[in-house]
């Protein structure tokens, strides 16, 4: 193998593994509540008719993905990754100005997506959004964003905590489209 490639994976890793290494009862608690929320869409998605379905399947592989990203810590990985690229490439000092663009251009995005998905699931889209939301500040990494996600509200951090009303709001919308919702809507029994 090439060297330098193996000296360039060596410094991206070294934060990946402190990382692996910290992990917290958090971190586990929260990977199983991303695991437990992916396994639940996909059953819904199961249950809901064809077109409503790929939204279930979506929320699905998004808490699946959110689980992986959790339990191995994937996003400081990349994190580490883009740092280590921007130094070899010499645009480290100037990299604020790429993580503010992509910062606005992912808010619109998200309220976006928001919008679409209030009509028939306004929780989800809130949940959907907030999760996606924090993954995404997490993943641009900009200074600001890192300490105000990182401060403390008791045994969480604010970024945990906004985690939790995300699931919360995707728990909700479960509820709401789970059997009995449906029932109560006079949908047909078959």
């Amino acid at each position: 193998m090439n060297e330098d490639w193996l000296q360039w994976i060596d410094g991206c890793t070294s934060a990946w593994c402190t990382a692996l290494r910290m992990s917290s009862w958090a971190s586990l608690a929260f990977t199983l509540a991303y695991a437990g929320l992916a396994l639940a869409c996909w059953l819904e998605q199961r249950r809901q008719p064809t077109g409503v379905h790929r939204l279930w399947l979506v929320l699905a592989v998004t808490m699946g993905l959110l689980a992986l990203m959790t339990l191995w810590h994937l996003d400081v990985l990349l994190v580490q990754m883009l740092r280590q690229l921007a130094r070899e490439q010499g645009w480290y000092l100037q990299r604020r100005p790429l993580q503010l663009t992509t910062l606005c251009l992912t808010l619109p995005a998200l309220a976006h997506l928001a919008r679409h998905l209030r009509a028939g699931h306004p929780a989800l889209a809130w949940g959907m959004a907030l999760l996606l939301g924090v993954a995404s500040a997490r993943l641009v990494s900009h200074h600001l964003t890192d300490l105000w996600l990182a401060q403390r509200l008791g045994p969480l951090s604010l970024g945990r905590a906004l985690e939790l009303i995300g699931m919360a709001c995707l728990v909700l919308g479960l509820r709401r489209a789970g059997p009995a919702a449906a029932s109560s809507q006079g949908a047909p029994h078959v």
